[in-house]
């Protein structure tokens, strides 16, 4: 019984974290402490309170937390005492606190190589999932290059665990990395996989966005032609999700793609129907909320301007 109810406060704990409600969620796993039927099991909460100390701010209370935890297990290790329900996985667990806590303390060095080492363990343990998260937080604790190479090692990691839900996101995310640093062919071959991905286990919404994002990256590198066929798909697509669902997340990629296929008009140089495109797209761009997006509506709206008054 006792296994259950820790097991039931665990799920609620973390619906709360995914809600991005940190304190129940803290609250949440300390009462998971108290429902622990072995001390691992009790570990693994502890470090999930730690983790949301760090999400709320309180470093130093994570600090001790942390610290503490690895202090027992640590001295259960060296004296050949093995602690019950201290599984690899709650090890894992236990050590992606501690590296986040040092992360943000602000030691990112620190950090990068505490989640390589993590990566590596969870490798040899085959724990594919918490590979691919420390393989995550080496991508965006480290420059270009890191990037680069720790999006493909979750990839990786992601193909050896057959994990093909994670596959569409992390190749997603390859592009993404990749159309920021301009490099657009390699960008839209990391599109195209992560298509194919986002078709196979994805719903119509996933689908219409891996579309549109191969559009767009058309688009970047200079083929208009296929960026409008693509954005069209995207489009239609969309509109048909819009009208069937009356989604918000439909409308917001109406506007999406009616404001690359703008784009697209504009950079075939025909200003004048780019600029009667853009302004019914800026007009879906309201409708969906994305006024809330205050950097690309400043862009959106620049451009607008200047079709204005050239």
């Amino acid at each position: 019984m006792q296994a259950t109810e820790y097991q039931a406060e665990w799920e609620r704990a973390r619906g709360a974290m995914q809600q991005r409600d940190y304190g129940a969620a803290r609250d949440g796993f300390a009462r998971a402490v108290d429902l622990a039927g072995e001390l691992g099991e009790a570990l693994s909460a502890r470090s999930m309170v730690a983790r949301m100390d760090t999400l709320l701010g309180e470093l130093e209370r994570a600090r001790r937390r942390i610290d503490q935890i690895e202090a027992e297990v640590f001295a259960a290790d060296a004296a050949g005492e093995a602690i019950p329900g201290l599984s690899p996985e709650v090890r894992a667990r236990i050590r992606q606190v501690a590296a986040i806590v040092t992360r943000e303390e602000g030691d990112r060095v620190a950090a990068t190589e505490a989640f390589i080492a993590l990566y590596d363990y969870c490798l040899e343990h085959e724990l594919f999932t918490q590979a691919i998260d420390a393989a995550h937080h080496v991508a965006i604790a480290g420059d270009l290059d890191q990037q680069l190479v720790w999006a493909k090692r979750g990839i990786e990691a992601a193909e050896r665990g057959e994990e093909r839900g994670w596959l569409a996101a992390l190749w997603n995310n390859l592009g993404v990395t990749y159309e920021d640093a301009g490099r657009f062919d390699e960008a839209l071959e990391a599109y195209t996989k992560a298509r194919a991905y986002h078709y196979e286990t994805g719903g119509p919404l996933q689908k219409l966005i891996a579309d549109w994002a191969i559009g767009r990256t058309h688009r970047l590198g200079g083929d208009l032609d296929q960026a409008r066929v693509w954005l069209g798909t995207a489009l239609d697509a969309a509109v048909g999700l819009r009208a069937e669902t009356n989604g918000d997340a439909a409308l917001e990629w109406v506007a999406y793609a009616r404001h690359e296929l703008g784009l697209v008009t504009l950079a075939a140089g025909d200003r004048a129907a780019a600029l009667s495109e853009l302004e019914a797209a800026r007009e879906v761009w309201s409708e969906a909320g994305l006024e809330s997006w205050a950097e690309g509506t400043a862009e959106f709206d620049a451009v607008l301007a200047e079709l204005r008054t050239n």
